[in-house]
């Protein structure tokens, strides 16, 4: 599984998710806690459906009620698999510890990982609708797609060739393979001075790094020292924070865009519109209903900053 591939499992720290999930819904709920099943309802409906129109809605469900996403088993077709996925370990990125080593969760539990990866898609193939208008493919499928694009890009600079990566509709996923590549992830935890402080030790430098928008301020200048000269960093913006109105989401990209500047980088314009290339199928669609949800689609979810130097 994910987890034994990352060494999760060999982790000590005493960590309860399904507890530490719900103390974290009671706190942000309050009140409104034996409400929750209408308050997802509502938060998907009048706010992310707009943002995000190819998230679906049980996938959502599922993932506020549970903190489960990107589904293993719903990725790999049947006949590829060995044997079902066990969740069992968490990701401990996402997590704070006290002295004794008991975890407090600090990550999203109303946004979703679906936004950023599996909100829009370039493949055309995959902005394909059913008879209730929802979008067939789940965003676990979306997000496989959308992701291999990213990291070849980033790695080669040569744009994804979608066309030669189609997805028909008698396949469950396509799994075409072409030559590894040389990539090594870092994850970091919400302690990002110390983690910067290890890397910093171990003199690594990252051609990419991407910052989600629960740390953005993040963006400093022990960050700018481990990237490479010609590095970029992917900076989430407040698109998907469903508890912000819409110019406090234009705003947000102000911010973010006047700190990035006072650290020495810029906006990598050609870069941020690729990572935010809508299908014309997908424009078109949503064109036709008001003005301000066609504006919400197109607000950009992440930037991309290079070095003001290059």
């Amino acid at each position: 599984s994910t987890q034994s591939t990352w060494g999760w499992k060999t982790d000590i720290a005493n960590v309860d998710i399904d507890s530490i999930w719900d103390n974290r819904m009671r706190v942000d709920l309050g009140q409104r806690y034996d409400s929750r099943v209408n308050m997802i309802d509502w938060d998907y409906h009048m706010q992310l459906a707009d943002l995000a129109p190819m998230v679906k809605f049980p996938e959502y469900r599922k993932f506020r009620n549970t903190g489960l996403t990107y589904d293993r088993d719903l990725v790999t077709p049947p006949a590829q698999k060995d044997k079902e996925t066990n969740y069992c370990a968490l990701n401990p990125t996402v997590v704070l510890f006290d002295s004794k080593g008991k975890g407090f969760y600090q990550g999203d539990i109303k946004n979703s990982s679906y936004c950023c990866f599996a909100a829009q898609t370039p493949n055309k193939m995959m902005i394909h609708r059913e008879v209730d208008m929802t979008y067939k493919w789940p965003g676990q499928v979306i997000a496989f797609h959308n992701l291999r694009a990213l990291l070849y890009e980033f790695y080669t600079g040569l744009e994804w060739a979608w066309t030669d990566h189609e997805l028909k509709p008698s396949e469950h996923v396509p799994l075409k393979k072409g030559p590894p590549i040389n990539v090594k992830f870092h994850l970091c935890s919400l302690e990002l001075e110390a983690a910067f402080r290890r890397l910093a030790m171990k003199q690594i430098k990252f051609n990419v790094g991407y910052v989600s928008v629960s740390s953005s301020s993040s963006l400093c200048n022990e960050l700018s020292q481990l990237m490479l000269p010609n590095g970029k960093i992917i900076a989430e913006t407040g698109k998907f924070i469903l508890d912000l109105k819409d110019e406090q989401r234009e705003e947000y990209v102000k911010q973010l865009l006047n700190l990035s500047e006072k650290l020495g980088w810029k906006e990598d314009v050609i870069s941020t519109k690729r990572i935010h290339r809508l299908a014309e199928e997908m424009e078109v669609i949503h064109n036709k209903d008001r003005q301000r949800k066609s504006n919400r689609l197109t607000m950009p979810h992440a930037v991309v900053l290079m070095k003001s130097n290059e």
